[in-house]
């Protein structure tokens, strides 16, 4: 039986709360991903695939995210780690968890080129100071 956990996400006022379930991951769902993402593990790539596998792997819309703080982001991947534990557990019994490295790494590449592209803009050119002489 496939498992699942589902989580109550804390508002603001501290009443109101966000249910989100998180799902066990299946065969098909992971040789599905791998066969998509296969020669082309980029930013650009996941961006395509996200809204897709959250709805997979949660009840929530990719709409939903940029609602969420960082450390509630954090409890729900604590959530899928849980319910998802036999699955790493066994890829790293497999040695696969070379390939989550790899994807791993290519993720963190893009982030930190999207991140210094993003700065580019933001700051001065060498050797400015970005203050305007009268």
């Amino acid at each position: 039986m496939r498992k699942s956990a589902t989580i109550e996400i804390l508002k603001d006022d501290g009443k109101t709360a966000r249910k989100v379930t998180v799902y066990e991951l299946r065969v098909e769902d992971v040789l599905e991903l791998y066969g998509r993402v296969e020669d082309d593990v980029s930013m650009d790539k996941l961006k395509e695939l996200g809204p897709e596998w959250l709805g997979k792997l949660t009840d929530l819309e990719a709409g939903e995210l940029p609602g969420f703080t960082f450390s509630e982001l954090h409890e729900i991947w604590k959530a899928f780690e849980e319910v998802n534990e036999d699955f790493f557990a066994l890829i790293g019994l497999l040695g696969l968890d070379v390939l989550l490295k790899q994807m791993r790494s290519s993720i963190v590449a893009d982030l930190q080129s999207l991140f210094v592209s993003s700065l580019a803009g933001a700051m001065p050119a060498l050797g400015s100071t970005g203050i305007r002489s009268s």
